[in-house]
């Protein structure tokens, strides 16, 4: 960090120039009343009327309805709050996977209604046999 000497001033300084304005008042001392009393260095006791030592945190977190709380008390019902949402959530998906689940084995259902053979059918003709008094065109239709 370069510091300059005292008795230069900065070259980009001394080319604004000073001026008062007329508009900008600087600011003054409050003068106070005579019948001004200083502040007490302590609070004063609660409104509520409880005093002494509670295991009660103080609630000084306020939201605009008028609800106050604690900041552990807030973190506390946040973590809530997300263990609540993780467990909705595996729920949602776990459901989701036993519908399609579901949905499947009725579409296999289906297709086995419709066509009981097809599928063995289909393992004859996939790997056919090679007999010499019937066709290779016709060895997966039936006689």
């Amino acid at each position: 960090m370069a510091t300059m000497p005292d008795d230069r001033t900065h070259p980009l300084l001394a080319q604004v120039p000073l001026t008062v304005s007329p508009f900008v008042t600087l600011p003054t001392a409050a003068t106070l009343p005579y019948t001004y009393k200083s502040m007490p260095s302590t609070l004063p006791p609660p409104s509520t009327g409880i005093t002494g030592a509670t295991d009660e945190k103080p609630k000084y977190v306020v939201s605009p309805s008028g609800h106050a709380a604690h900041p552990d008390e807030i973190v506390a019902s946040c973590k809530a709050l997300q263990a609540y949402i993780a467990n909705l959530q595996e729920d949602a998906e776990r459901e989701l996977r036993e519908l399609t689940e579901r949905i499947h084995a009725q579409e296999l259902a289906e297709k086995r209604r419709v066509a009981p053979a097809a599928s063995t059918a289909r393992r004859a003709c996939s790997s056919p046999s090679a007999s010499p008094a019937t066709p290779k065109s016709r060895a997966c239709w039936p006689r």
